[in-house]
């Protein structure tokens, strides 16, 4: 009797099993242009436009492309200021182009004024008239009572006027390139005047290649 109770009523502690989770599933790679969603990481949603240094879409950010799928134009298009800033720029930036004296497409023109003026965002632009960057002396202009380093054009179509001085200063940098067209040689040129503080290759990096400021300002002139 003695040996059935201890059997029957003190069988040992069952022991305890935990489960383990199983390790969660690895979401297919996804590729984007050469970018894979690993990247998105370094791409946060504060890192928006044409003069973000890492945002390798000229004003796309890499996360939203992703989540929103769709074309880079279509997405493109949807960036702004910088489209409505071509939009309402790219006829008077054809201007200025033709007035080059050598051929340079329409787009980098217009490349130059967003990047300079953060699509017309900066305050030389929205203060001064002032969409091209340029210092006090530049021709046409005055200096900018707000800060007289800077020059100021007169208000109605301060584009155009601060254009027809980019000419000026930007058409002798062109000569002698053998081809003014090529973004490689046009704003390699530029960088001597525009590109001060920064070395040749970050400025080449900014506005030249597939996802460059350059051919960011041609796919926005296309949008609808």
């Amino acid at each position: 009797l003695v040996d059935f109770f201890l059997t029957s009523h003190h069988e040992p502690p069952k022991p305890i099993i935990r489960s383990i989770p199983p390790p969660p599933k690895q979401a297919p790679e996804r590729n984007w242009g050469g970018f894979v969603t690993d990247n998105v990481s370094r791409y946060g949603d504060d890192c928006i436009g044409d003069d973000c240094p890492e945002d390798p879409f000229g004003g796309l950010n890499l996360a939203q492309v992703l989540r929103g799928g769709g074309t880079a134009k279509n997405k493109a298009c949807n960036v702004q200021p910088a489209t409505s800033f071509v939009q309402a720029h790219k006829a008077d930036a054809a201007i200025l182009a033709q007035s080059m004296q050598v051929p340079v497409p329409t787009n980098f023109v217009l490349a130059m004024a967003g990047n300079e003026s953060t699509y017309g965002k900066s305050p030389a632009a929205t203060g001064a008239n002032n969409f091209f960057g340029l210092h006090a002396g530049a021709p046409g202009s005055t200096p900018w009572s707000t800060n007289p380093i800077l020059a100021a054009f007169p208000a109605g179509n301060g584009f155009l006027l601060s254009g027809q001085s980019f000419v000026r200063i930007a058409t002798p940098l062109l000569s002698g390139v053998t081809n003014p067209s090529n973004e490689i040689s046009f704003f390699t040129a530029m960088h001597a005047k525009w590109g001060v503080g920064h070395t040749l290759q970050y400025y080449l990096n900014v506005m030249t290649g597939p996802k460059g400021v350059a051919n960011m300002t041609a796919i926005r002139m296309k949008c609808p």
